[in-house]
């Protein structure tokens, strides 16, 4: 009788266990690398009147350095939030994460927004307008746009 109550409670600490283990190293990682996917398509919505339109009107200078701060922060955390998803090349298959390129390629945009945020011209703007297309589509993000 004290044989079976000790493996009884045995099985299920290890499930337990197994399952905050499962948890911990896979769940949370991906949702909140997709919590910042969510993040990057607000941004790209926010920001959209600074990364699309001719910049050199009536734009406010603190607007400017926000969104390239902002931009450079979300290609940092792109790369810091796919590291800490273990496994990561066997979600990439299953499709629950961009591949490896793709995560590096959406961070190039993000950069190169952030880079070309001062940048007071019309051909500048269709760059900007390249970079967002091709942040939401390595990262499969829908803005409404």
């Amino acid at each position: 009788m004290i044989g079976q109550v000790f493996w009884t409670v045995l099985s299920g600490v290890s499930v337990f266990v197994i399952g905050q283990l499962i948890v911990k190293l896979a769940i949370e990682p991906i949702h909140e690398y997709r919590k910042l996917c969510g993040e990057i398509a607000d941004a790209l919505i926010f920001y959209a009147n600074v990364s699309v339109r001719y910049t050199g009107t009536g734009m406010p200078q603190e607007l400017l350095d926000e969104a390239e701060r902002t931009y450079r922060r979300l290609a940092g955390q792109l790369y810091a939030r796919a590291h800490v998803i273990r496994l990561y090349p066997v979600w990439s298959l299953v499709g629950l994460v961009p591949r490896r390129k793709d995560l590096a390629k959406a961070s190039r945009n993000l950069i190169g927004l952030s880079n070309n945020v001062f940048e007071l011209n019309n051909d500048s703007s269709k760059y900007k307008s390249e970079y967002r297309d091709d942040i939401k589509k390595f990262l499969d993000l829908e803005t409404g746009e």
